[in-house]
């Protein structure tokens, strides 16, 4: 097909256009509605070039009428197999024009449909393609940032939050040891009597903190702000971190444990004994009032059937779940108590207990930032800290739920609290 420098000059101001307006649509994304520094500069310099070839493209179509006439003179000048060799190399193919007269006249010979020439002149154009131009075809980073955790703690969510106390390095609990004694009465006879005993329990507040040095080139120069994204991720890595330390804390004071078989036929009557031997052991005989589960523990729930192969817990819908679970149903509750899926915890967590028996007390507003400028290397020193607290008030307000997971969620590899999950018995998978 001929060559036509209009069309090309057309399509390639088109495609600056398109890219200037892809500049702009992804200022609105990101909701800005001004261009930062490198958007600017790179929508200034297409701005320039499309001006140029606008202009360029004037003279052109101006110049039709003389290129259609000059055409059909060409049309009837000697062939290429009648032109003389080059005079400096003695060979056209090495050096095709010897000058840009010369080089037009090659131009419009093409277009014309003159195959050798056409071949002659694209011999002498030089390739351009992307690897030679880097400042045309710029890196472009567009959507938000991939691999963001989230700050959610679903362990901490469930306990109790008490206000932590404005001073002081542990958090003092009056708690009773020992009851007064009511009992029957003999006419003229002595009442019953025993001491009434009050102890402090003391709750140790420790905190954890992690910064960075940026540089002040990265902050000032980072689209999205440097500053602003690592801040971000400091906060999230506190809340993983501090969910973790603070479950770790209040599951190594439960004491009482007992077995599960993991059939479904047996997972009523283990509820009703762990809910028991919470409400006959625990100082104020409180009922538990919450599950809380890793993800095999919630993964083997999940997947119990009855007799007839249907779900036993056709609705799952956790209280601060990482997400929503729907593969394989959902559960709304575990025999009538909160079920609280933890996937940062150890897999096999099986815990029932009483919610208003565990304590967490943390800094308000917490975690807190820290920024300061550093001068000596011309950086940004920014971190987070928060100090917090977790304790059982009274672990005899839990029972853990020991089984043996089945094949299929044992080799996950997620990791109990005394290690990787042992062999399975396939139960829980029927």
């Amino acid at each position: 097909m001929p060559i036509n420098l209009v069309d090309v000059l057309r399509q390639s101001i088109d495609e600056l256009h398109g890219r200037m307006n892809a500049i702009e649509a992804g200022a609105v994304a990101d909701q800005r509605d001004t261009l930062n520094d490198v958007e600017q500069a790179t929508w200034d310099e297409l701005r320039a070039e499309a001006e140029a070839k606008t202009s360029r493209l004037g003279l052109l179509v101006e110049r039709a009428e003389l290129d259609a006439r000059a055409g059909e003179m060409m049309g009837r000048v000697t062939r290429t197999a009648d032109r003389p060799a080059d005079p400096l190399s003695g060979d056209r193919s090495a050096f095709p024009y010897r000058t840009p007269g010369e080089y037009v006249l090659g131009y419009m010979r093409s277009k014309h449909g003159d195959v050798a020439e056409s071949a002659r002149f694209t011999r002498a154009l030089a390739d351009v393609t992307t690897a030679q131009t880097p400042g045309l075809v710029p890196p472009q980073v567009t959507g938000d940032i991939l691999g963001e955790w989230v700050a959610r703690r679903p362990s901490v969510d469930a306990m109790t939050h008490p206000p932590l106390p404005p001073v002081g390095m542990e958090v003092q609990r009056p708690r009773i040891t020992q009851h007064v004694q009511v009992g029957p009465h003999a006419e003229k006879g002595p009442v019953a009597s025993q001491a009434f005993t009050l102890d402090l329990l003391k709750i140790p507040v420790g905190s954890y903190a992690g910064g960075v040095d940026v540089s002040w080139e990265l902050a000032n120069r980072s689209s999205p702000g440097a500053l602003d994204v690592i801040f971000r991720d400091l906060v999230r890595i506190y809340a993983r971190e501090s969910n973790n330390g603070a479950w770790a804390a209040v599951f190594a004071k439960f004491t009482q444990t007992l077995a599960w078989d993991g059939d479904a036929a047996t997972l009523g009557p283990a509820i009703a004994n762990a809910a028991v031997m919470c409400a006959a052991n625990s100082r104020e005989n409180v009922f538990p009032d919450t599950v809380w589960l890793g993800l095999t523990s919630y993964g083997v729930l999940a997947g119990l059937v009855d007799g007839n192969g249907r779900p036993l817990f056709p609705y799952l819908n956790p209280s601060n779940a990482y997400g929503t679970a729907d593969a394989t149903g959902q559960i709304s509750n575990v025999m009538g108590l909160r079920p609280v899926v933890d996937p940062y915890i150890a897999g096999n967590t099986f815990v029932v207990g009483n919610s208003e028996e565990v304590e967490f007390y943390e800094t308000p507003g917490a975690p807190v930032q820290l920024s300061v400028i550093d001068v000596g290397v011309a950086g940004y020193n920014i971190g987070v800290i928060g100090l917090w607290a977790a304790e059982p008030v009274d672990p005899l307000a839990f029972v853990k739920l020991t089984y043996t997971a089945p094949p299929l969620l044992a080799n996950l590899g997620v990791q109990s609290e005394e290690g990787p999950a042992p062999a399975a018995s396939g139960k829980a998978a029927k």
